[in-house]
């Protein structure tokens, strides 16, 4: 690919982002409250809180308890404590530290972790993995890239990985269910006592599992039902938020599903390592319930075909690729989960002439290996 064309891709797509923390950052007060009343780092903000209180031994899965609680910081903004009670395990961890170092560790720690995971995987210097739309908002503290990491570890064999993954456990969904039609029994048991060790722990410390299954959990339903047009929404790039106030909400994310899981069933013999970037893109296609900040592994996943494959593609192919790699910065639009399932197809064809490439060198050199092995053998 030009390098002009790689080099704007990355741009366009990344500087708006560091350009509105820059200002962000500006607003900061002394005690790091945001323009937006809340702690600037604000999907962070909520581990450093939860697991101080969690500490203290407050149910921080009682929305109203939770919210009075972090009022005494300043913060005026509506969070919510909605992660599995296992991830309390790292929060508190984090929560002995001063704020603006914990979030500086996170943040450090996420990308450091996230250019090992990603690195066998890319053809290209694996710095530039950290410039996707959705990694550039990372001063604000989201789990992405940590997931990302570990979805990526994951389809390395790894079921630490798989285990460690069900701190976010919705982007994990497809996960499971591909592990066992590629037969990876060994991991799935490795992933599922890790958890059962991470939660057993959890309520050992906490004891909030309860309050998770009964009111944490209900938290993903609960926003989705806002009845207004709130600000999380223009985030979200599901089939079901783009068609919210039409009643067809639910029939579009049935449909892009289907449509989803077919495209994803085509990759049925290829590897786990190639199967990571389409798992990627199905995933955020079928979960009415995600957010952009989380689609690393998306735009990565588009950024290889088209660093790899551009001479092999016409325009259209090539414009989808670009769409779809910036599609965390498009879901105003509405159109995220067409550009996807295109993009899914796109993932399908250029795996099926890769593949198709491979078998033709591996059958072409089966004569010479014929003839060297007579040579030998003579």
């Amino acid at each position: 690919m030009p390098w002009v064309v790689w080099v704007l891709l990355f741009t366009l797509n990344a500087v708006p982002w560091i350009g509105f923390s820059i200002a962000d950052i500006r607003a900061i007060d002394a005690h790091w409250l945001s323009r937006a009343g809340m702690l600037w780092g604000r999907d962070f903000s909520n581990q450093w809180l939860g697991g101080m209180f969690a500490i203290r031994g407050l149910n921080v899965y009682d929305h109203v308890e939770y919210q009075k609680a972090i009022e005494q910081f300043g913060i005026t903004a509506f969070q919510n404590y909605s992660y599995p009670p296992h991830t309390l395990l790292v929060a508190a961890f984090f929560s002995l530290l001063p704020y603006p170092l914990a979030l500086i560790l996170w943040a450090l720690l996420g990308s450091i972790l996230f250019y090992y995971a990603a690195k066998p995987f890319v053809p290209f210097s694996p710095w530039l993995v950290l410039l996707v739309p959705s990694v550039a908002r990372l001063p604000y503290g989201q789990f992405g890239l940590l997931t990302s990491a570990f979805t990526l570890l994951s389809m390395r064999g790894s079921g630490v990985a798989a285990g460690l993954l069900t701190m976010k456990p919705h982007l994990g969904v497809l996960l499971a269910p591909v592990l066992a039609v590629k037969k990876r029994f060994r991991q799935m048991v490795i992933a599922l006592v890790v958890t059962a060790l991470l939660l057993t722990a959890a309520e050992a410390l906490f004891g909030l599992g309860r309050a998770y299954l009964t009111q944490g959990i209900r938290t993903p339903a609960l926003l989705l039902q806002t009845s207004y047009d709130a600000a999380y929404f223009s985030v979200m790039p599901s089939a079901y938020v783009a068609l919210r106030h039409t009643g067809w909400e639910w029939i579009g994310q049935a449909a892009v599903t289907v449509a989803a899981l077919f495209i994803l069933w085509q990759f049925r013999r290829a590897s786990l390592q190639d199967l990571a970037f389409p798992l990627a893109t199905a995933t955020f296609i079928v979960l009415p319930f995600s957010f952009a900040y989380d689609m690393a592994l998306v735009s990565v996943g588009f950024a290889i075909i088209l660093y790899c494959s551009w001479k092999d593609s016409g325009w259209p192919q090539r414009a989808l690729a670009i769409a779809a790699f910036s599609s965390p910065n498009l879901v105003w639009t509405h159109c995220v989960p067409l550009i996807l399932i295109a993009g899914l197809w796109l993932q399908l064809k250029v795996w099926r002439r890769t593949s198709a490439a491979d078998d033709c060198a591996a059958a072409a050199m089966i004569p010479n290996q014929i003839e060297w092995v007579r040579g030998v053998q003579s």
